[in-house]
């Protein structure tokens, strides 16, 4: 997919924007459940482990502590490990990343689990009437988007926003078995099958994102181009 650019002046704040149109105005939507192979080296359609057969990569210590807090609220009855959690925690040793239970994240609820498939958090945030982004780690909720900060001379900061690529997953990218955003031939699906364009389908995170008024700029530029 060629990239073209859409560049949003901060107006006198201290950041600029640079978005990826073609990836905002494109039909990308997530197929977990519909297909995904997974990043695994092979492919694992049935398992339905999609990006979270790692453990998700947290933000710092106040995100660590948050997942942290918010894991102990979760419905056993909707949360397949939830034993787990009590006596192993939410948190690898380190703190820097969810835990890894049977091969995928201790919060993916996996096929035929009777409280349901999927992520026990975003599940359990959208039976509380809340937004699945304050209950999640920031890098679940911001998939399949990467924003990239550049330092310039004069002080201020240029946010670059885009897909993720292979290259991004670093040296396994290579050989994961799928790449939602960067499909090869010959892979199993494609996730570019949506009905609505990105900069719709993931309002709520761009806004989260880049902030309510940057995003607004950005709609008004993708309907002027």
């Amino acid at each position: 997919m060629p990239e073209t650019w859409i560049e949003i002046p901060s107006n006198g704040a201290d950041e600029d924007w640079r978005v990826d149109a073609s990836f905002v105005r494109s039909n990308w939507t997530c197929i977990w459940d519909r297909g995904c192979a997974g990043i695994e080296n092979d492919a694992n359609i049935d398992g339905q482990l999609g990006c979270c057969s790692v453990g998700a990569e947290l933000l710092d210590d106040e995100e660590a502590m948050l997942i942290s807090a918010v894991a102990a609220t979760l419905d056993p009855e909707h949360t397949q490990f939830a034993d787990e959690l009590d006596v192993g925690g939410a948190l690898s040793d380190d703190r820097r990343n969810t835990r890894v239970v049977d091969g995928a994240c201790i919060f993916l609820n996996r096929p035929g689990f009777a409280g349901g498939a999927g992520c026990a958090l975003h599940a359990e945030a959208v039976r509380m009437g809340e937004s699945p982004i304050d209950w999640k780690p920031s890098i679940c909720w911001q998939l399949p988007v990467r924003v990239e900060r550049t330092q310039r001379d004069d002080g201020t900061t240029l946010a670059t926003l885009r897909a993720w690529s292979r290259a991004d997953w670093g040296p396994d990218g290579e050989t994961m078995a799928y790449c939602c955003t960067e499909p090869r031939a010959g892979d199993p699906a494609d996730a570019f099958v949506g009905e609505t364009p990105v900069a719709v389908l993931l309002r709520e995170e761009l806004s989260a994102l880049m902030g309510d008024e940057a995003y607004r700029q950005l709609v008004t530029l993708l309907d002027q181009t």
